[in-house]
């Protein structure tokens, strides 16, 4: 399942037994359209899926990418628990994904973001999540604005 949501990591030249974690974040900008924190949050999701089935991974790739503190400024206090503190379930395990496509008609855009465990997940249930996935990933190829 990993290699058919992630294809681009398996395409040569690129290899992930020998990658550094740079070329892993390039890789992940150039193909899925990701920018910023969800560019984090997308290799962390993966690499703890790669982990999870067995997948051998540079050993130039870091373990997980933590956020750099502020250090200008006050401090920002979380004023309510994320969605997932709210179900007692640690974030680590369950990281987010995210992904915009823009609609080729300028009428805006839409978004998926999920976090969940694949491996927790019934068949029907990942089929569903896969087939959002899929439909997205087609939309971008498949509808690419007019030309005037």
């Amino acid at each position: 399942m990993v290699r058919s949501t992630y294809p681009f990591l398996w395409d040569s030249p690129f290899d992930l037994t020998a990658t550094t974690s740079q070329h892993l974040d390039e890789q992940f900008r150039e193909k899925t359209g990701a920018t910023g924190a969800t560019v984090d949050r997308c290799v962390n999701f993966f690499k703890a899926m790669a982990q999870d089935a067995g997948i051998e991974l540079s050993p130039h790739i870091q373990k997980s990418k933590r956020r750099k503190a502020r250090r200008n400024g006050p401090t920002r206090r979380r004023e309510k628990p994320s969605s997932l503190e709210a179900r007692n379930e640690p974030a680590s395990e369950n990281p987010a994904m995210e992904h915009t496509v823009r609609l080729h008609s300028g009428g805006g855009s839409v978004t998926l973001s999920f976090a969940v465990d694949l491996f927790k997940l019934d068949q029907p249930d990942q089929k569903f999540l896969l087939d959002l996935v899929a439909k997205m990933k087609r939309y971008d190829s498949e509808n690419q604005p007019e030309q005037e």
